[in-house]
């Protein structure tokens, strides 16, 4: 089974419930999501080419990450093989609720750290071994999550498209991510 580390810039889109003039989109900070069996998430520090794991001081009070841990991370169908991981967002940390928060969306993101062009950190394959080839990176694409390759998953519907302007603020970043919602069953 392959992991592939994804390298994303959480994102807030502002919303509030009266009426204000809108402030635009802010990056809130970086997190690498792990997808395939060993599924993990961690906020990181961009440090020149390489990423460092966040204290627990350094971490946004106002986000909570964590993996739900799933039993398969992936199916295979057709010839393609669906990765996922299972993330639960919380808005704030402990039992303090960040109302401010809204619209929380992780976009992809290409830096030094990542395998050419892409938002892929590393890859492995079933044996364990990396693989490095630019190609393979190249080829993933985002998905909902799926059901079988062609019906999603409703409650996995998270993918998020956007043109280049929208997007065009953050350096780096790819037309696509993925989205927080409020889901009542996790």
């Amino acid at each position: 089974m392959k992991k592939i580390s994804l390298f994303s810039l959480a994102l807030l889109a502002g919303c509030a419930m009266q009426p204000q003039a809108p402030t635009g989109p802010r990056v809130l900070g970086i997190v690498q999501v792990t997808a395939g069996q060993d599924a993990a998430v961690q906020w990181v520090r961009p440090d020149a080419d390489t990423l460092r794991a966040l204290d627990l001081t350094s971490i946004p009070a106002g986000l909570d990450v964590q993996v739900v841990p799933t039993t398969t991370p992936y199916f295979d169908a057709g010839g393609t093989r669906y990765l996922y991981s299972h993330l639960k967002v919380r808005n704030g940390k402990g039992s303090t609720p960040n109302a401010e928060l809204k619209n929380v969306t992780f976009l992809a993101l290409d830096n030094a750290s990542t395998i050419s062009d892409t938002a892929i950190v590393s890859m492995r394959n079933a044996a364990g071994a990396a693989i490095t080839s630019v190609d393979v990176a190249r080829s993933l694409r985002p998905t909902h999550r799926m059901d079988t390759s062609s019906v999603v998953q409703a409650l996995g519907a998270d993918l998020q498209l956007f043109s280049e302007s929208e997007v065009s603020a953050f350096a780096n970043s790819f037309p696509w991510g993925f989205g927080v919602r409020h889901c009542l069953d996790v």
